[in-house]
């Protein structure tokens, strides 16, 4: 049975038993000794020191019981969580990194920020960041101008800045939209997408979103002549190839979605659906629907010259 599933009443008065006697195994009592923690100081003690046990289902039984505790539980819980954080074991860390959301302090979203790069628990870590909310917006910005090159990072802390949905977290999302990786320009697209559709009231700085068209076209148009420039058939060309389709896809995508926060969301992903199929007429009245709706004429001309059927 899942530990959530539990009555606490039943599970604190058989914790307590269990504390009681010695012929307990480790885990067990580690077990015990956390599902006391939120109100017992020397269970507290206890379950710090099975958190350095040698043996992993000890430490496993600690994280475990500790991701119960709700939001404003003692501080010694977020430091034990923030060690097993750190575990071997990534079923461990994970468990501890995921709780760690409910337990907001400097350490808790230093650890989170640290987990990211480790991809058995980046999903975790990123859950954490988002619950731990607008109080760690700022270290997550800084962390996104640092990491803003790496597309596995930026995925995570775009997200976690979407997702908590605050006016503070826009403007490292639009600095994201100028990085070199097209992958990391259209998670920081998703996100402000997320945010917008969750919290439409909070204003996007319209003028440096539209500033980002014509050197999103720009790129695509760039990437998509490397591909049909005749690369070579070889191993390494077939692989530049893929990539380059990757990550013209991911350009083309990047600049719809930031018209969809300035147009009709629906219209523009409607265009966009028409612009990567294979059907010409589609694409061309994709194209008309761009050049009207776009008060820029000049991103409207882009559009027609770069993604005509019959240019």
């Amino acid at each position: 049975m899942a530990l959530e599933a539990v009555d606490f009443a039943v599970a604190e008065r058989a914790a307590r038993e269990i504390l009681l006697r010695r012929d307990i195994p480790e885990a067990l009592r580690a077990l015990a000794a956390g599902l006391l923690a939120e109100h017992d100081g020397g269970a507290r003690q206890l379950v710090g020191q099975h958190a350095r046990s040698r043996h992993a289902p000890t430490r496993r039984a600690c994280a475990q019981a500790l991701a119960l505790m709700p939001p404003g539980a003692p501080a010694e819980i977020g430091a034990v969580l923030a060690q097993l954080a750190l575990d071997p074991e990534p079923d461990i860390a994970r468990v501890a990194i995921q709780a760690l959301g409910k337990h907001l302090s400097p350490e808790a979203c230093n650890v989170c920020l640290r987990a990211l790069h480790k991809p058995l628990v980046r999903g975790a870590a990123m859950r954490a960041l988002a619950e731990l909310g607008a109080p760690v917006i700022n270290p997550i910005g800084e962390a996104l101008g640092q990491e803003r090159e790496d597309p596995s990072i930026a995925a995570a802390l775009t997200w976690a800045l979407g997702q908590i949905g605050s006016a503070a977290g826009i403007a490292p999302m639009v600095q994201t939209l100028g990085a070199d990786h097209a992958t990391s320009r259209l998670c920081a697209a998703v996100a402000l997408t997320s945010l917008h559709q969750r919290r439409p009231t909070i204003p996007l700085p319209t003028a440096e979103l539209e500033s980002r068209y014509l050197p999103e076209i720009a790129y695509y148009a760039s990437a998509r002549d490397v591909i049909l420039s005749g690369l070579p058939t070889t191993q390494t060309g077939t692989l530049l190839r893929r990539t380059v389709k990757q990550r013209s896809h991911a350009s083309l995508e990047t600049l719809f979605r930031l018209f969809a926060l300035r147009y009709a969301e629906d219209s523009v992903l409607a265009a966009f659906g028409a612009i990567i199929s294979h059907d010409r007429a589609q694409r061309q009245v994709a194209i008309e629907l761009l050049d009207t709706r776009s008060e820029e004429r000049r991103v409207g001309k882009e559009c027609r010259s770069r993604w005509s059927p019959y240019h």
